[in-house]
């Protein structure tokens, strides 16, 4: 992908994140199949590390699409628990890895995925920085924004970012836009 003066990131709204989880899935194995070099995150399920009734974020993992690994970031908070699983702690170094990938020397992505804008994102946590390190690094960046966090999404990116439906085929013209 060539460099743009302007920066390229790009936001799938949804309300379904079971439906979108789908969908970056088959968006990351149509990119990979036509040779583009892929950075970041997507989330996938794992059901069987978390117990509880949370709906927030029940069992969930995050592939780096670099590494090729899985990494659990909700806890376990025992059979009755309601409260959010998320673990913060997980989430950080996720955070971090990704950071150190995006400034190593040696970078080589055309496009940085990072799975979600969401509550973390919206009070500065999370993967905040990732997402302005990535623009930094002129990659263009695509997440997705959960209806109920717009407001913040719209007010961190002031304008830049273009809105994407929550389309296989939508969003790869997007990611290929400058492939």
């Amino acid at each position: 992908m060539t460099t743009n003066t302007k920066p390229r990131i790009a936001a799938v709204v949804y309300e379904d994140g079971a439906a979108l989880n789908q969908v970056f899935s088959e968006v990351v194995e149509s990119l990979r199949t036509r040779g583009i070099r892929l950075g970041g995150v997507i989330q996938n399920a794992m059901p069987n590390h978390v117990a509880g009734k949370s709906a927030c974020c029940g069992g969930l993992g995050l592939e780096d699409l670099s590494l090729g690994e899985d990494v659990a970031v909700t806890q376990n908070l025992g059979e009755g628990a309601t409260d959010c699983h998320l673990d913060a702690s997980a989430l950080a170094q996720v955070a971090k890895s990704l950071t150190n990938q995006l400034t190593a020397p040696d970078l080589s992505i055309d496009l940085f995925i990072i799975n979600r804008f969401g509550l973390s994102e919206s009070e500065g946590h999370g993967m905040f920085d990732v997402f302005s390190e990535a623009l930094m690094q002129e990659i263009p960046v695509l997440t997705a924004v959960k209806k109920d966090h717009l407001e913040s999404w719209e007010n961190w990116h002031g304008g830049i970012a273009q809105s994407l439906a929550q389309d296989k085929h939508d969003i790869l013209e997007w990611c290929l836009a400058d492939s």
